[in-house]
This record gives structure tokens, sequence and C-alpha cells, in this order.
């Protein structure tokens, strides 16, 4: 008995002109996880005790100018805006049914996880066998760390229907209700206890994801404008003026929690910012990229860059060895 059904191979990508297609989406779905790749490598420190054990660190805690670096590098949240307005055309033009549609989505990213999953159940088994594990621990820890990702994406995936349907009849009143949600939640997180946060991990990408229905919708400049002066200003205030929220848009350890896991008001405030400087820069995108040899290389970075963005934590480990 098959588990999902068989469907017709992925498609060559169209032509740049193909006028059922956003270029722009297709340049941030392909770039934006890359990005997240170099912020990794950027961040990656090790340290060797005089015993010869490696440590782990992280450059964002080296000094103040750091975590404001994550403001910059911190794009994940773009690949989740052009998954939302993808998500929607997709989900309307199906003519098969929901399960279907769901796999034809999320296959490109689940063939080469159940790939990387395989090899590192082989790799974590001889490594274990024949290295210390004081050694080998502070390596293979991280390893497993992009597939976060996958937990939220596919989730918020499978909600399109429901949510692309109170988009249609609220519209902007149902980002309100996801923000004010967010809003509810940190304050439980911070005041009552730190495992309320792990709403916010549907919540918050949700609100992400519908930005993308607002982008498909067509956003006015200056509402775009408003997203990301509005968005910036937030985030000065709460975290450099208030000082109720870390700086740093990832996870360190010198901060008292994290902004990204689970996510915070202060990552919804980022998300407009990246979501009003998209909306802007779209056209600019699809004349920049639709050049025969920036389409192509769009096309692929597309193809490849879910097989690098699980592989490269691997590959820096390897490196380092």
């Amino acid at each position: 008995m098959r588990v999902f059904p068989v469907l017709p191979p992925v498609p060559e990508p169209p032509h740049p002109d193909d006028p059922r297609r956003d270029l722009a989406l297709d340049v941030v779905r392909s770039w934006s996880l890359l990005v997240v790749v170099l912020g990794h490598f950027i961040m990656l420190i090790v340290l060797w005790r005089p015993d010869g054990v490696p440590e782990t660190g992280n450059t964002l805690t080296s000094g103040v100018p750091w975590p404001f670096v994550t403001w910059l590098l911190q794009v994940m949240p773009l690949f989740f805006i052009a998954g939302g307005a993808v998500n929607w055309r997709s989900n309307e033009r199906f003519a098969g049914t929901y399960s279907q549609w769901l796999w034809q989505r999320v296959r490109r990213l689940m063939r080469p996880t159940l790939i990387y999953l395989a090899a590192l159940a082989v790799i974590f088994t001889i490594v274990t066998l024949l290295v210390r594990r004081d050694v080998t621990d502070p390596y293979l820890q991280g390893v497993t760390g992009p597939l976060w990702f996958l937990a939220v994406y596919i989730p918020v995936t499978a909600l399109t229907p429901a949510t692309t349907a109170w988009w249609r009849h609220h519209g902007l009143a149902s980002l309100a209700a996801l923000a004010a949600a967010v809003v509810l939640v940190d304050a439980l997180r911070l005041h009552v206890g730190e495992t309320w946060g792990a709403l916010n991990m549907v919540i918050a990408w949700t609100f992400v994801h519908q930005l993308g229905y607002w982008y498909r919708q067509g956003v006015p400049r200056f509402a775009a404008m408003c997203c990301l002066v509005g968005g910036l200003g937030v985030n000065v205030v709460l975290t450099q003026v208030l000082h109720w929220y870390p700086t740093s848009l990832v996870g360190i350890p010198t901060e008292r929690f994290s902004n990204m896991a689970p996510p915070t008001v202060v990552l919804l405030c980022h998300s407009l910012v990246l979501f009003g400087l998209f909306s802007l820069l779209a056209p600019w995108l699809r004349r920049r990229f639709a050049t025969p040899r920036m389409f192509r290389a769009t096309a692929r970075a597309g193809l490849f860059a879910m097989t690098v963005y699980l592989w490269h934590l691997t590959a820096l480990i390897l490196l380092t060895v």
C-alpha cells in the first residue's frame, strides 16, 4: 500500500517571462536558505582545550556589534513569506485531493531530508563506535538543527486551505489576530512559564506565511514602507530602549532567552521589516533576475538549496576536523 500518491516528475523551470509565476518569489525561495547557510558558517567557532577536546563557540558572543549582524542575516522569514504566496496559488489551481496537493508541496523538501537522515544514521553509528563521546558530542549535537525548519514549515503549509479561507474573509484582520496571539503567548512565556512559548512556533510562523497572502493580493507602496519602518522602530524600542527582549535574532548563550526558538514579537516585527523591503524591491528583482545568466543561477540554486541547507553543518564539521 502506498503512503503517498505517485505524482509526475518535477517539471523544468519555465522561462523567466512566464506570466504564471512571480520571479521575485523564485529568487527569495532559492537564495534565502543559502543566506542562512552563510550565517552559520560565520557563527561557528571551535576552541581546543589543552587536553585536545574541542569546544564549540559562537561568533555572536564575541562582542557588542555581532548580535546586530543577525538583523541582516536572519532571512528565514522570507522563505515563509514566499512559501505563503506560492502555496495559496498552488492550492487554488490544484485539481487533485488535499493529500496529493500537500505531498506535491513538500516532496522536494522531504526527498533530500530522507537521504540526509539515512546518511546521518550511518555516520553517527560509525563515529560513536570509533571516537570518544566527549570529542564527538560538541560536533554532532548541532547537526540535526536545520530540521527545525521542516518541523514548522510543513505544518504551516498543511494549514494553507484554512488560512487562505481566513484571509479571504478577514484580510488584514487575520494578521492582527495572529500578532495579538503572539504578544499574549510572549507574556505567558515570560511571566508564567517558558513552555507557553512553544505555541508561537506555529502562531508566529503562520503569521509570516500569511504575509505571503498579502503580497500575492498586492501591497501598496505606502503600506510596505510602514511595515519596514514600523517593524524596525518597534524592534529598536523593545530591544535597545526598554531592553525587554534580546538583540540577537537567533539564540546565543549570552542572551537570557531566544527570539527565534520559539519566535517572539521581535521576530514578528523583523518579518514585517523583511516583508516591506521585499515588497518594495520585488519589481527590481524581477528585472534583475530575468536575464538568462541570473535566471539560470536562480533555477540551479532552487534545485539544490534544500540539500545544501541540510548538509552545510555536516560539511562545516568535516572541514573543521
